[in-house]
């Protein structure tokens, strides 16, 4: 349906004619010839650094190939151990003839690697050495150069340049495992999600892991699918996770063969995975922050929940305002959507809680997408090669890049005029590859590289329209390559693939080692939190709000093992008191990690069987698991901040001779639960005498929860949970979570804890202070109540039960003068 504007201009009976914003769809064709034409120079640079390996070295330290009796050869040493890629120019795919050897281990990376149709190419015909690359040259005309740097290979594949109109694909193959390997896993390292990696126990002793990967940004294939590291090939090997595939355009053209596919082989995990060579993104420090997810609240409650969890205490979140459209969330993408749901209370409505947002001091930002053409725009659907829009899987389609940047600016600008938004969310762009238009009249017609270039520039335009932060839906694909650093905040998805196959979900069964995320992701963009409940629980599932008290637990804990910011997800059936209580719980520790003045130092992972302590390569190398159930660790960051995380359903009892504790002998992390320790600040959910407490404090201000038993810790006392922050003149804010629930089942049963007393120790008063006044407050800035209460020996108790009576959200506590 047309836009305000656009529906503007037709009532003009006196307008010229309206010409669309962008092209209109040509008519289909028929499959003929069509002359080869110049093409725009497509723009890589934003991403020229991202897919080589960290192994890859700098060129002028390039090995170069020497001939030998068995063919050629690339020797050289990495830590005193001698390493040879070596190429066996006999019958088979060029990909196949490649393998790496390392003190009587020896394994082909790409075994049963092919491209399908033509023949396989049989022998090279030449062979030659170029400036230390080894070049292969087939009749057929393919053309295979080797270029090693250090531990990594480049492998550029090369058809005749003429193209065809005979449809391939193109498979990387798989790993059989060689001489000298004991076993084989797959393991799709988080956040880095676009391929899987091959960890080999070697027979001496230790690990190596092995990658395999396209640069898409240079691939003429026009899909490149992804898939399960679980699949085995012909010969049972662990298969790649990349098949690229070469479809005709609407004329019937293919577009020859190149690729540029990266292999690398090392100790060390992030040595294998892609460098992201890149800068932070603009708005990275404004990213830094927590993030509240509105999902089908109307805009009435949406406006009282921002309202209730900034009287609780909560600051410095970021609302992501996701279902919010004129007829529905997922209709009308990209230009159909305002004015907002009327039934939830239209424009006026939603200007309502933004301006609660506005008293709150949390930036305001509107969820959209501009990867769907769901408004069906004449000619701003990507095409399949019979010209037929090409389907999202969902019954939608997908909308052209160069449709997206010719709409943003009008688009995104009705929405920051309206709400006068700070940053943006945008959904899907940022989770993968795009859709490639394989309409003959498109510039780059079956290039990815096109469609990532002017979605680079919505992203732009997107940031110029809202300013920061520019938020992205996580990645379940090669988002994160392509997007960390253009964007400031990416969702934190725990990734699509797991092995074994059966265990796929979004969360708790994802592989969770956070070197990557941490030394890669981290420095360019924020990660935030790891999905809504019901996606990291079960993203096939029904999107319903039920979860026990473990699967909260496992959420928080996840998140701060991965370094992420705090994320709240608030639905109908939430309150504000649960929201609050979340952010308590972990916003003070995810700000410290984030900090860009720290520097994740080691990951030590911890044996849950035996105690055992080492990097990743040692821990899997002893057969180690990452999944949640049996993963345990310990990261350090640079300025003496530690964080324990245990992913098991036992306690883990510290070593008080740890690093950090300071000789503590009692901290215990409770199942699932956490420890950060910094400078005058400690979170966490231990186990206490058999209880499990969270807490959060520093002197500044502190949070506690027993899960609905009695708790003390850093001077507060309460049977329920509740929070204290010291605010100017000597001012005391104490902020009781009244209400909140610890489970809700499936079956729709819940068990609630009620916050009914509140004891504060004299230590959070000044000296000298023996009385205070207590005032009442709710959302508003007036007094509900007050009184002069005095403090005895130990402090001061306050009657929770007296608040909600007085229809009280929050305490302000002033030193009676």
């Amino acid at each position: 349906m047309p836009s305000l504007l656009i529906a503007a201009m037709l009532v003009c009976s006196c307008a010229l004619p309206v010409r669309p914003a962008w092209d209109p769809e040509p008519a289909p064709v028929v499959v003929e010839p069509d002359p080869q034409r110049a093409e725009p120079i497509w723009d890589r640079s934003a991403w020229e650094g991202v897919f080589k390996p960290a192994a890859a070295l700098e060129r002028e330290r390039r090995v170069p190939w020497r001939a030998d009796a068995r063919g050629y050869a690339a020797r050289f040493e990495v830590d005193g151990r001698a390493l040879t890629w070596r190429v066996d120019p006999r019958e088979g795919f060029p990909l196949r003839l490649l393998s790496i050897e390392e003190q009587g281990t020896r394994v082909v990376p790409c075994s049963n690697a092919y491209q399908s149709p033509p023949a396989p190419p049989g022998k090279p015909r030449k062979t030659e050495l170029d400036d230390g690359r080894l070049v292969l040259e087939y009749d057929s005309g393919l053309r295979a150069r080797y270029e090693v740097l250090g531990a990594a290979v480049l492998v550029e594949l090369e058809g005749p340049r003429e193209g065809g109109h005979e449809e391939f694909e193109l498979s990387l193959g798989g790993l059989v495992r060689g001489p000298g390997v004991t076993r084989m896993s797959a393991h799709t390292a988080y956040g880095c999600d676009d391929a899987a990696v091959a960890c080999l126990g070697l027979q001496r002793g230790g690990a190596r892991f092995l990658s395999v990967r396209v640069d898409p940004t240079w691939s003429n294939a026009s899909l490149i699918v992804p898939r399960r590291p679980g699949a085995s090939g012909p010969d049972g090997e662990f298969l790649h996770s990349q098949i690229l595939r070469y479809e005709a355009d609407t004329r019937g053209r293919v577009r020859p063969l190149y690729e540029r596919v990266w292999i690398a082989w090392s100790g060390e995990l992030l040595d294998v995975l892609p460098a992201l060579e890149r800068p932070a993104s603009p708005g990275r420090a404004q990213a830094i922050r927590g993030y509240l997810s509105l999902h089908l609240p109307d805009f009435a409650l949406s406006e009282r929940v921002l309202r209730e969890v900034s009287a609780l205490g909560v600051r410095d979140v970021a609302v992501w305002m996701h279902k919010w459209q004129r007829d529905g969330y997922d209709r009308g993408y990209p230009s159909a959507v305002f004015p907002p749901n009327p039934e939830w209370g239209g424009l006026d409505g939603l200007r309502a809680v933004r301006e609660a947002a506005r008293k709150a001091g949390f930036p305001f930002a509107l969820h959209h997408n501009w990867m769907f053409n769901g408004e069906r725009l004449p000619g701003g659907s990507v095409l399949d090669s019979d010209s037929i829009p090409r389907g999202s899987g969902d019954g939608g389609e997908f909308l052209k890049p160069r449709v997206a940047l010719k709409l943003v600016e009008r688009v995104e600008g009705e929405f920051h005029a309206a709400l006068q938004t700070e940053g943006t969310f945008t959904d899907s762009l940022t989770t993968g590859l795009p859709a490639v238009d394989l309409d003959a009249r498109e510039p780059g017609v079956g290039l990815l590289l096109p469609a990532l270039q002017r979605l680079s520039e919505v992203v732009a335009r997107l940031r110029a329209i809202h300013g920061a932060p520019v938020a992205g839906e996580g990645s379940v694909g090669f988002g994160n390559l392509l997007w960390a650093g253009q964007v400031d905040a990416l969702n934190g998805y725990a990734g699509m693939f797991t092995d074994p196959a059966d265990r796929e979900t979004l969360g708790r069964f994802a592989e969770l080692a956070p070197d990557f995320n941490l030394w890669r992701l981290r420095p360019l963009s924020v990660r935030v939190g790891v999905g809504e409940p019901p996606r990291f629980l079960d993203p096939f599932g029904e999107m319903r709000l039920a979860y026990e008290p473990e699967q909260r637990d496992q959420k928080l804990s996840t998140t701060a093992l991965l370094g992420n910011a705090s994320y709240f997800w608030f639905v109908p059936g939430c309150n504000a008191h649960e929201a609050a209580r979340d952010w308590w719980a972990s916003d003070a520790a995810a700000r410290r990690m984030l900090d860009p003045a720290r520097r994740p130092l080691r990951v030590e992972y911890a044996d849950p069987r035996g105690g055992r302590r080492g990097t990743l390569s040692q821990h899997l190398a002893a057969g180690g698991g990452l999944h949640m159930g049996d993963l345990r660790a310990r990261i350090d960051y640079s300025d003496g901040l530690s964080t324990w995380v245990n992913l098991t359903d036992l306690p883990w009892a510290l070593d008080e001779r740890e690093p950090g504790l300071g000789g503590r002998s009692d901290i215990v992390l409770a199942p699932w639960g956490r420890y950060v320790v910094d400078a005058g600040f400690e979170c966490g959910l231990l186990q206490v005498a058999g209880q499990r407490v969270e807490f959060a404090c520093s002197i500044e201000q502190a949070f506690i929860d027993g899960r609905g038993e009695p708790v003390e810790r850093a001077g507060l006392a309460t049977d329920g949970a509740c929070a204290v922050r010291r605010g100017p003149g000597g001012v005391l804010d104490v902020f009781p979570l009244r209400e909140f629930r610890t489970r809700i089942a499936a079956d729709g049963s819940e068990t609630r804890v009620l916050t009914r007393r509140v004891r504060i120790a004299r230590t959070w008063f000044d000296t000298g202070v023996d009385a205070v006044e207590v005032e009442f407050r709710d959302t508003g800035p007036a007094t509900l109540a007050s009184s002069t209460l005095a403090l005895d020996e130990t402090g001061l108790e306050l009657d929770v039960d007296a608040l909600a009576q007085a229809g009280g959200l929050w305490i302000r506590l002033r030193s009676a003068r």
